[in-house]
């Protein structure tokens, strides 16, 4: 009987072999002879168990045992059945893997299986040298520990409804060594969540042998992970043949690629922007987001690095990233991480930090010195934020012809002639980024921004920043670029056409009309407008810009600590401009839009026009409501966290 009982602990039933352990072959041999010498019907078979699942039981055929003993040796053997089906998985994955998580999940069980083997080796020898019955008491003890592993492994990893796998059944009218698992592609739906869920079970785990096992489980499965993040963080390299890993990358198409590959700037750009990303769908929940996206950052860089170099686009560096200590330094870190016993999501979150940290180094060198961002900051400035006043003056001198008049599908053609005239008559000749700059108008867009109704309000500056700064100058990046200078554009544009809305003209126009009330509105809008773009360029983006190129300075070598920089930078700027507040911006906008109606009846006024006392009288109280209205909803900003701390001298100034 005891030779038989080894057979079923090792889910061995119905004189079927078992070839997969040499200490199964051994009791099957035994039990043959023992059948051989006229042994009875078989002990154990398939049956139901007593809670209604299936699984190896003792013979309904057997009388010799008494109600209480087949009860033992039910609950005894029961994990015979989920031996088997480990061993059935075992041997599916030597053959048939589509996951490198069920391998090293194979691979964890086998080890525990081996020293299952070696303790039923152990109560075998001692059943051959006692006189004795060994008690099922005793041999229970021995591999208790092993059954609730086993068991609680196969009913949460492929069993568990939450994560469907395959089905590892034995039919009732077959044995163990009969069923097989079904379709391998199963594995796939779960993947690195075996990570997942071995990390659950540990911590809702209260026996310390299941425990320790658990731990050993997910120390293989974990490793995985590790040689998955070195090749990605060291090398940018992705080594996941099945798509397990949650930095994956993004399938393109081939004329996407045709379109992309005409300059290396081209790969590198959409290798950085749009080859890889962060699928949380596979992210364990023991790694916070906030750490996988630190992960997908440092593999994009050391990729983008080794692409650089190999394709040997830029000179001059101060460091080699390829030759570096820093990548033996990044495999050491890892390494350390790997080998602790127990997994610890803060030392994990600092080992990825201070990976970070030294990579951003590299970064810091391509853009900042070696890309030499100041000076396209400064060319930003200039053009974009409309510092380089003698030039920008000019061109709305040279464009004021042109503006009075609606827009023409040749306006975009027209406005670059005009914008080049206006470059060499003023100091952006000798800017040797004015050329790199071409102004854009396109009074056809659906997008909506500040001004839209306002004619000529659709243009736009179109710098190309180049690689690698486009690593921080994204199309987001400059598209608020864009909105901030389309703002300033507006602005200035009413500040110019008020300046130019001479009275003297008017007078010899209109001798009957009363120049007083035009005088005095003319006055307030220009009080108005000019307080405001004061605000704006000096109050704001002096300040902001100030606060941005010191930040750069005095930041060591880190380059996310420079592109947060740039983003506060356009956040702040886009919210002190009121962009980000409609009530205001639409205020404003009505109040520019004013400002203009009332140039253009000063510029078109007719000696025989009767009502322009009346339409001047008719926007000099818009104009007051409004510019009231936009004071109110000022006072409500405040105290923000984003306001400028010019904002309340401001407030003053145009309420006065």
């Amino acid at each position: 009987m005891m030779i038989e009982l080894l057979g079923a602990l090792n889910g061995i039933i119905a004189q079927k072999r078992n070839h997969s352990m040499d200490h199964q072959q051994q009791y099957q041999e035994e039990g043959n002879k023992e059948e051989e010498g006229g042994r009875g019907p078989n002990l154990f078979v398939m049956g139901k168990r007593k809670d209604g699942k299936e699984g190896i039981v003792v013979s309904k055929d057997i009388s010799f045992l008494e109600e209480g003993e087949v009860e033992s040796l039910n609950e005894l053997i029961s994990i015979g059945y989920f031996v088997f089906q480990w061993n059935q998985f075992i041997v599916q994955n030597q053959f048939n893997s589509n996951s490198i998580y069920s391998m090293a999940l194979s691979n964890a069980i086998q080890s525990h299986l081996d020293l299952y083997q070696s303790v039923l080796h152990q109560i075998h020898l001692l059943h051959s040298n006692s006189p004795f019955p060994l008690p099922i008491p005793f041999i229970h003890s021995k591999i208790h520990s092993f059954q609730l592993l086993f068991e609680i492994l196969w009913q949460n990893i492929i069993v568990s409804p939450l994560l469907p796998s395959s089905s590892l059944s034995i039919s009732s009218n077959s044995s163990p060594s009969s069923s097989s698992l079904s379709n391998g592609n199963e594995n796939k739906k779960i993947g690195i969540h075996y990570l997942e869920i071995v990390h659950g079970l540990i911590s809702k785990s209260a026996i310390t042998e299941v425990k320790s096992g658990l731990e050993s489980i997910f120390f293989q499965l974990v490793q995985v992970l590790y040689r998955q993040m070195l090749g990605w963080m060291a090398y940018g390299l992705l080594l996941d043949p099945h798509q397990e890993f949650f930095i994956q990358m993004r399938e393109e198409s081939g004329e996407e690629r045709k379109n992309r590959d005409k300059t290396s700037s081209e790969s590198l750009s959409y290798l950085w922007n749009n080859k890889y990303f962060l699928n949380v769908e596979k992210l364990p929940s023991f790694i916070l987001k906030e750490t996988a996206e630190t992960i997908l950052f440092v593999g994009k860089v050391a990729k983008l690095l080794h692409e650089i170099e190999s394709e040997r686009s830029t000179t001059g560096s101060k460091r080699n990233y390829s030759s570096s200590k820093d990548i033996l330094d990044f495999t050491q870190a890892i390494s350390s991480l790997s080998s602790q016993p127990t997994f610890s999501p803060l030392l994990f979150h600092r080992v990825v930090e201070r990976i970070r940290h030294r990579i951003s180094k590299y970064l810091w060198d391509l853009i900042v010195e070696d890309a030499n961002l100041l000076l396209h900051l400064n060319a930003l400035k200039d053009y974009f934020l409309l510092f380089k006043g003698d030039f920008w003056h000019c061109f709305f001198y040279e464009s004021r012809q042109l503006m009075i008049l609606p827009p023409k599908s040749s306006g975009e053609h027209d406005l670059q002639i005009l914008f080049s005239q206006s470059g060499s008559k003023s100091s952006a000749e000798e800017d040797p980024s004015f050329s790199r700059f071409r102004i854009l108008f396109d009074s056809s867009s659906k997008e909506d921004y500040f001004g839209k109704q306002i004619p000529w309000s659709g243009v736009s500056l179109q710098y190309p920043i180049g690689w690698p700064l486009e690593l921080l100058f994204s199309q987001s990046v400059m598209k608020q670029f864009n909105q901030i200078f389309r703002f300033l554009w507006i602005s200035k544009r009413v500040q110019f056409e008020l300046e130019n809305a001479w009275l003297s003209d008017l007078e010899k126009k209109v001798k009957s009309i009363q120049t007083m009330p035009i005088w005095l509105l003319r006055s307030k809008m220009a009080y108005f407008v000019s307080n405001l773009i004061y605000y704006f360029q000096v109050d704001v983006l002096e300040i902001l810009y100030m606060q941005l190129v010191k930040h750069i300075e005095k930041t060591n070598d880190d380059f996310e600590s420079v592109s947060r920089a740039i983003e506060h930078f356009l956040n702040c700027a886009m919210f002190q401009f009121f962009l980000q507040v409609k009530s205001l911006s639409k205020e404003l906008e009505q109040i520019y839009s004013l400002c203009l109606q009332f140039c253009s009846l000063i510029e078109h006024a007719e000696s025989n026009n009767e009502d322009l006392g009346y339409r001047i009288q008719s926007i000099s109280s818009d104009f007051e409501k409004h510019a009231q209205l936009f004071c109110t909803i000022l006072l409500g900003m405040k105290g923000h966290r984003l306001s400028s701390p010019q904002l309340s001298r401001l407030i003053l100034t145009l309420d006065s």
